[in-house]
């Protein structure tokens, strides 16, 4: 079907069997014996195309020779050891350029995003931590700078980067779960279209392509979240579809360059496009010797494992009570048995009709046998087992006739059989593995789907994810988003959140409460707290509260973001970065009412802690409660300067285990901070949170604080 619209790559897992796509889509980028096989050469000389190998082992050798102190003020590497990483670092001329430093004498490491990320990695990777204000080499970091030592340090650099480390670091808003989770099935749609080949250009002929991909070609066939994008285009204002692109440049493409896979092949087009980068859509990457000879995916066979087992399963399967498909069908349907049936009415109807159609016209052969005429089935006789043996096939039919304009029929026949499936094995009509068989294929069917709705995209709009702007019609202007809530569509929260008025709240109005759940990202089990503030908190205010609820003690700087906004202290205003609004101005009333209900919270710039803010409801406040006030959450927060996320994580690693090779140095750091060597991860204690809210936006003692409550 993408071979219809100028411009799009066919999609190669096209070509895959329906196990090998599943593999590729469940596949675990961080998993050494998985799809993902990674052996490339072992010595510095042969890895030499890998610069972010290269600037890893420099940066490991520097701190090798003793820790560096952190600078008070952002907690990150200090001026003087920028300034030496810019000179013994691997930079692209451009890159220099960028970031404005070739004739500049010294720069702040927030000013060099990549030496800032890479800083990151390595420190998710457990090759550098951050102690005392110091950071310094692990005992693997240490391991890990021998020349020998290469080839381990290029897998574990990408399969850190693209497995535990957030790749949207860089833009600091919402990530993508579901993009990171299937990267390795990007990676080798990558590898399989960087590499040149043929398609079919606008009369139908074949055309042969340049080698490599565009940026734009690439974006069309990667795995992402399609809800998440499409959230992220209607709340941020100048956000748009055609941005996405862009974005996947920045967190795949150009990191898959800096490790020597990939190679930017100039070619004519529009200027600079990239939010951070230096290239542009229509650059054309190609695969580099490394990626073709490194990187491996072991795909399996065409069949799922443990096919021939299922099938033998099947064949002498009996039911305790013998059902005609029919007889089964009409129960399904009748009982309500699932809220698809419930909720999608007459048209399951009528996809039942094409079904007992399908199955009038079709023999129950054995499975793979394609030869011989096929004898009419009468649906009387139809077991329940035959029934969904045949789903499949008649899927196939669905697909093969649907609209190209209107995909969509193919999918929801595959959810129906799935879902009709665990019915009948629920009631042990069929085996269990088939109906887990049934869903992991309605599964293929909702991602073919979401390539398909991209293709329908593209046709309507003109030139979103790949077709040449020759070929099409611009699309029309755009009326930018209006900034106001979205409109409720059943939830209480949404209700609610259309009571938020459109003019400031006064600070001291006390009427109107926001209650938010506020959770620590990259924290597993995440730590999270619950609590209910004035609507009309300023952002100054909604730091002091926020950072009191989790546990934090104001050491470090700050910053709150929302939307295209980002607001925070007059200090941050100091010519080394993005300008940021005033939060003794702005309150959380103003991103409420221009329909923001989420918010990033970043705590101290170092260790980069970032919480979710969510909004949950805008309500009238009870009388007699005082605000603000916390009304749940769990675990305790993390030290100060433990490191970050992975920091803590490898913390709390070494305090729980005596043979950890850090748990010594830890034990000593917690004693040193808590005065005891041992440190309960999972206390958290809701009033005692309440209690400090109170006397942070009070600034007063009670006796209660002393004494306690009577």
């Amino acid at each position: 079907m993408t071979d219809k619209l100028p411009g799009l790559r066919a999609d190669p897992a096209a070509g895959l069997s329906g196990a090998q796509e599943m593999r590729l889509w469940q596949a675990d980028v961080l998993a050494e014996d998985g799809v993902l096989r990674i052996a490339p050469p072992t010595t510095p000389e042969r890895l030499a195309g890998a610069r972010m190998l290269t600037n890893a082992r420099v940066l490991l050798r520097a701190l090798a020779d003793g820790p560096v102190t952190a600078t008070q003020s952002l907690g990150n590497l200090p001026r003087s050891f920028v300034k030496r990483m810019l000179k013994e670092m691997s930079w692209k001329p451009e890159q220099l350029e960028r970031f404005g430093l070739r004739d500049r004498a010294f720069a702040n490491e927030n000013e060099v995003p990549d030496l800032e990320e890479l800083r990151a990695v390595l420190g998710v990777a457990g090759l550098l931590k951050k102690r005392h204000g110091r950071f310094s080499l692990t005992q693997r970091g240490a391991r890990m700078v021998a020349e020998k030592q290469a080839g381990r340090l290029f897998a574990l650099l990408l399969r850190t980067y693209f497995g535990k480390f957030n790749m949207f670091y860089g833009f600091r808003w919402q990530d993508d779960p579901e993009m990171q989770e299937r990267i390795v099935f990007s990676l080798w749609v990558i590898r399989e279209i960087v590499g040149g080949g043929e398609t079919a250009d606008g009369g139908g002929t074949a055309a042969a392509r340049p080698a490599g991909a565009t940026t734009r070609e690439i974006a069309h066939l990667v795995a992402r979240d399609e809800l998440l994008w499409g959230m992220i285009e209607a709340q941020q204002a100048g956000w748009g579809a055609r941005h996405f692109p862009d974005v996947v440049a920045s967190v795949i493409l150009e990191p898959l360059e800096a490790l020597g896979l990939l190679t930017q092949v100039p070619s004519e087009g529009s200027g600079p496009f990239g939010l951070v980068r230096d290239w542009d859509l229509e650059t054309r990457w190609a695969a580099t010797p490394l990626f073709r000879t490194a990187l491996t995916f072991e795909l399996g066979p065409a069949e799922p494992d443990g096919a021939a087992e299922d099938e033998a399963e099947w064949a002498a399967f009996v039911p305790a009570e013998h059902v005609t498909a029919g007889a089964a069908f009409e129960r399904y349907l009748a009982d309500d048995a699932s809220l698809l049936v419930h909720d999608v009415g007459p048209d399951i109807h009528l996809l039942a009709s094409a079904w007992w159609a399908f199955l009038d016209g079709t023999a129950a052969a054995p499975r793979g046998k394609r030869s011989g005429k096929a004898k009419a089935a009468s649906r009387k006789r139809f077991s329940a087992l035959q029934a969904v043996a045949l789903a499949p096939a008649f899927v196939a039919s669905v697909r093969a006739s649907e609209h190209p304009d209107e995909p969509g029929p193919s999918m929801f026949a595959a959810t129906m059989a799935a879902d009709f499936a665990w019915w009948c094995a629920e009631y042990e009509l069929i085996p269990q593995s088939m109906a887990m068989r049934r869903a992991e294929e309605a599964q293929q069917a909702a991602w073919r789907l979401s390539r398909d709705m991209r293709d329908v995209m593209a046709r309507e709009d003109g030139v979103i994810f790949g077709a040449d702007p020759e070929n099409v019609l611009a699309p029309p202007a755009r009326t930018p988003p209006a900034r106001t809530p979205p409109p409720a569509s059943g939830g209480a929260g949404h209700a609610q959140l259309r009571l938020v008025p459109d003019t400031r709240a006064a600070e001291s109005d006390a009427s109107r409460i926001a209650r938010l759940s506020v959770t620590l990202m990259e924290t597993a089990p995440p730590v999270w707290r619950r609590v209910e503030v004035p609507a009309g908190s300023t952002f100054a205010q909604l730091h002091t509260f926020l950072n009191v609820a989790m546990g934090w003690e104001d050491y470090h700087l700050h910053e709150l973001a929302f939307g295209d906004r980002r607001v925070g202290a007059a200090e941050l205003n100091d010519g080394n970065g993005p300008a940021v609004e005033d939060e003794q101005e702005l309150t959380l009333a103003d991103a409420l009412a221009d329909g923001h209900r989420e918010l990033i919270y970043i705590y101290d710039f170092g260790d980069e802690w970032l919480h979710r803010v969510q909004v949950d409801a805008v309500e009238d406040a009870a009388e007699g409660v005082f605000y603000p006030r916390c009304t749940g959450g769990a675990r305790a927060c993390p030290p100060e300067d433990v490191g970050g996320a992975y920091g803590y994580a490898l913390f709390l690693e070494a305090l729980a285990d005596a043979r950890h090779p850090e748990h010594e140095e830890q034990t000593l750091w917690c004693e040193e901070v808590y005065g005891s060597d041992t440190f309960d991860a999972d206390a958290f204690d809701a009033a005692a949170v309440s209690r400090l809210l109170r006397i942070a936006a009070t600034t007063r003692l009670t006796v209660e604080d002393f004494f306690g409550a009577e």
